[in-house]
């Protein structure tokens, strides 16, 4: 058994073309064979598409962080459990929820529309 760093792990690289621009790749390297006998393969797969991929989310990721945090209406994102995992400003300011530092709620004491009912007759 080989043990290295390289050998068995994938590694990221950016190469260069010949015509000066980027190439972001991924690299594995196995080893087949033993002794005088081993030879080395090198599978690069092209990551460019997975790398506008991932900068396109996390650019859609941040514009829903600045409409959540700076949106004028509440909004919360509800656990599969029913409770708040998650307020923004505008629903704390509405409802008198207060929030912790991480963005959960404590909304013991507080009906789920934050206001009280009342009857119809």
């Amino acid at each position: 058994m080989i043990r290295s760093p390289t050998v068995g792990q994938v590694s990221a690289f950016t190469l260069l073309r010949e015509d000066g621009t980027e190439l972001p790749v991924e690299l594995i390297v196995n080893a087949v064979g033993c002794g005088p006998q081993l030879t080395f393969n090198a599978f690069a797969r092209d990551m460019t598409v997975l790398s506008e991929a991932r900068a396109a989310q996390r650019s859609r990721d941040a514009t829903c962080e600045a409409v959540f945090a700076n949106a004028p209406i509440g909004i919360a994102v509800v656990g599969l459990n029913g409770t708040f995992e998650r307020v923004n400003r505008a629903l704390c300011r509405i409802t008198g929820i207060r929030r912790a530092a991480t963005g959960r709620a404590d909304v013991s004491g507080h009906h789920p529309s934050g206001r009280p009912q009342r009857r119809r007759t």
